[in-house]
């Protein structure tokens, strides 16, 4: 019997073949998103594309949102990259309620994560935005917000993109569409290796 040999995939490929297949959450019971860019040249962001992300939602139950995940789904060879994903401080803000039931606003902080996001069933890379706890003001089963990031990689086109946004509550979570405009990762530089002179001259067998 021939030994048993194990095929080598390329991380790429299997990223590939795991977004491929993704599981969705189940939709929730009201609201979505729009999604627009700009490039306003923002001082601290000078270059980059401002990506601003707003709407509504409605978990349908008591527990009120911790997190939201907007999936890039689709093939993007840069989405690790430090430029792809900067967020400003705060990176959004949501309607919420304090302890009193008085109205305030929640702030968020931004995270790439570009592996995915471990907490939710869609393993596809993800923007996510999180409330971190201690504020004194909490989301509830329905809300308001709008986020925000900066990135290198210019808009594509306006499109419909179906249970894009992914929104976590206690255990649970539920998805939601976005309308808009997401970076186009066909625009993602590709690593040139630089050549010293030294390189250069043993390849062609030139001598000093």
């Amino acid at each position: 019997m021939k030994p048993l040999r194990l095929l080598a995939i390329p991380c790429a490929l299997l990223a590939m073949l795991v977004v491929s297949t993704p599981a969705s959450a189940a939709p929730c019971a009201a609201g979505g998103f729009t999604a627009t860019a700009t490039f306003p040249n923002d001082p601290g962001f000078e270059g980059m594309y401002k990506y601003t992300l707003s709407g509504s939602w409605d978990t349908g139950e008591a527990n009120g949102l911790s997190h939201i995940s907007f999936l890039i789904d689709f093939e993007c060879p840069c989405v690790c990259e430090s430029n792809f994903a900067v967020f400003p401080t705060p990176a959004g803000t949501a309607t919420g309620t304090d302890s009193s039931g008085a109205d305030c606003t929640v702030d968020f902080i931004g995270i790439n994560e570009c592996e995915g996001d471990p907490t939710i069933p869609n393993p596809a890379p993800a923007i996510k935005f999180e409330a971190p706890e201690g504020q004194g003001c909490e989301t509830g089963q329905t809300g308001t917000g709008t986020w925000c990031f900066y990135s290198a990689q210019p808009p594509l086109p306006a499109a419909v993109y179906t249970d894009a946004v992914v929104v976590k509550f206690g255990v649970n979570d539920c998805s939601l569409d976005v309308s808009g405009q997401l970076p186009d990762c066909t625009a993602c530089a590709v690593p040139v290796e630089t050549s010293t002179w030294g390189k250069v001259k043993r390849l062609y067998g030139s001598e000093e």
